[in-house]
């Protein structure tokens, strides 16, 4: 009776062991999630402030100042660069950096504040080349002398 009672002891222990194991790995499992989860809540948050600010800017060693939501008004890289999903390149001030010509970016960012503003508003013909690289939304029409025209889109 005595070795039954010890064989059964023994076997409880394993049982309560192997039950701690798994209380164990389970614990692990929850903790990595819980890892995952404060992540993408600081993400969030960061995002939030984010979309919060004035973003000054340095586009080819032009400084410039504007709010983020004319920066992503019309969609496309820019929309892209400044969503929080990507970490855009600053300069030493940390000024986010844009490798484009700073005379042209500005007429840009001044037709975007017009798009932000809810207009429809006409690339002139020297900034289309923009187009192609910044891939805002846009539309495309022809005018009375059936002369191609591009118009940015807002969101």
């Amino acid at each position: 009776m005595f070795a039954s009672l010890e064989k059964t002891k023994k076997e409880l222990e394993k049982d309560v062991n192997d039950q701690r194991e798994a209380i164990e790995v389970e614990r692990n499992a929850l903790q990595l999630e819980k890892s995952k989860w404060q992540f993408e809540k600081k993400k969030l948050q960061d995002f939030y402030k984010f979309g919060k600010k004035i973003v000054k800017i340095n586009v080819g060693g032009t400084l410039m100042t504007t709010r983020l939501s004319t920066l992503t008004c019309a969609g496309g890289m820019l929309a892209s660069l400044f969503s929080g999903r990507f970490e855009p390149d600053t300069d030493d001030e940390g000024n986010f950096f844009i490798d484009l010509d700073g005379t042209l970016f500005a007429e840009w960012l001044n037709l975007l504040r017009q798009v932000a503003n809810g207009e429809k508003t006409l690339v002139p013909s020297h900034l289309q080349c923009m187009l192609k690289f910044l891939q805002p939304e846009y539309e495309m029409e022809r005018n009375h002398y059936n002369k191609q025209e591009f118009y940015l889109k807002g969101n």
